[in-house]
């Protein structure tokens, strides 16, 4: 009895000391790798299609926007255990990332009238997705998130949950001369997961918004 109860107290051991070498290991790989740049950008009139529709002499809606450069840049420090959290896009070139979506949620583009207005319009425009780089087949559920809002509603997706690169369908209800906005936000996870799938990978992340068209709603 005695024997096996010294056994025991030894193979504990055992097992304490192979964990902390496992932990140590860890630690050393993930202080030897820079992680991943992720960029959001929605750039001129080549993805967010600026359009003015004409309902008469000086009387237009026009639909505009553009980033030169949103982006996360993570490295090791952020992607450590003790720094589990989001981390949001940003177009300040100062800064790698911001922590709270109040600061991430940026506008992306804008619903504007030139001109008098005399009816009341509804417009719409569609909303997509393009992923490229060589993150784009590697990341899973639960690691980055965009949400976009266009003041009626706000649309959050799981980036591995866009189906056909649809993100979502816009409306905008014009009654007065008060500009629309489209804000966006994209949101990395340090999840309580091993991540190391996307050491040294970069993902561009690009919103399209096109159809957009309006009518009078009479």
């Amino acid at each position: 009895m005695e024997e096996n109860n010294i056994l025991n107290k030894k193979n504990k051991k055992k097992i304490l000391i192979g964990s902390i070498i496992i932990v140590m290991v860890l630690l050393l790989v993930v202080v030897g790798s820079t992680y991943a740049y992720f960029s959001l950008q929605v750039n001129g009139e080549g993805t967010s299609t600026k359009v003015t529709i004409t309902t008469g002499s000086n009387k237009q809606i026009k639909l505009s926007g553009g980033l030169e450069d949103f982006h996360i840049k993570l490295d090791v420090k952020d992607m450590a255990y003790n720094r589990q959290g989001d981390y949001y896009a940003t177009s300040d070139s100062k800064l790698p990332y911001v922590t709270n979506k109040e600061d991430g949620l940026t506008d992306i583009g804008k619903v504007e009238v030139i001109g008098e207005l005399e009816e009341k319009h509804v417009c719409t425009a569609k909303a997509k997705v393009n992923l490229s780089g060589d993150m784009a087949t590697l990341i899973r559920e639960g690691d980055l998130e965009i949400s976009l809002v266009n003041g009626i509603y706000t649309n959050i997706t799981d980036l591995t949950k866009i189906v056909d690169n649809n993100l979502a369908s816009l409306e905008f209800v014009i009654t007065d001369k008060s500009t629309q906005y489209i804000k966006a936000y994209l949101k990395f996870t340090n999840r309580n997961d091993d991540q190391s799938y996307l050491i040294n990978k970069k993902l561009n992340v690009d919103i399209i918004i096109d159809e957009f068209e309006c009518n009078t709603d009479s």
